[in-house]
Order: C-alpha cells, then structure tokens, then sequence
C-alpha cells in the first residue's frame, strides 16, 4: 500500500487523510483481430447501464481487470 493523495473534507477542514491503495491489473488488448471472439454479458441493476453494455453495436476492443484495495488514514 503506498499513500497516492491527501484527503480534506468540506466537513473536516483541520483534519487531512492519507488515501493510500494498492491496484493491481491484467489487460488484454486487441480483441479485433479476426480469430478473437468476445461475448461479454452484463446485468445491472441500472436499465440503461445495461443498456449499453447489452447493445450488439458496443463491441469491446480491449478488457481489463483491476483489483484495488485502498484505505483512509487520519493524520
């Protein structure tokens, strides 16, 4: 974990926070070659979100995965 940012609240104004994560990812990219198949299906609870993600015409050109983990400390 390394501390990426200060944290001040409207709130809060004598006090800051350290915002400190940590991420970690996998890309893989290039998913219009021809020999490449996607099927990406998505359900949310938000219609128009799924809505966009189902639409046969948002075809995904790259995917990622990212897993963060972060945590505020008061200083």
């Amino acid at each position: 974990m390394a501390k990426s940012v200060e944290v001040l609240f409207r709130s809060l104004p004598t006090k800051t926070y350290g915002f400190y994560e940590r991420n970690q990812a996998s890309v893989l990219l290039d998913l219009t070659l021809p020999e490449v198949e996607v099927k990406l299906d998505m359900r949310h609870h938000d219609r128009d979100i799924d809505a966009i993600f189902n639409d046969p015409a948002n075809q995904p050109f790259a995917l990622f995965e990212l897993d963060r983990l972060v945590r505020l400390e008061r200083q």
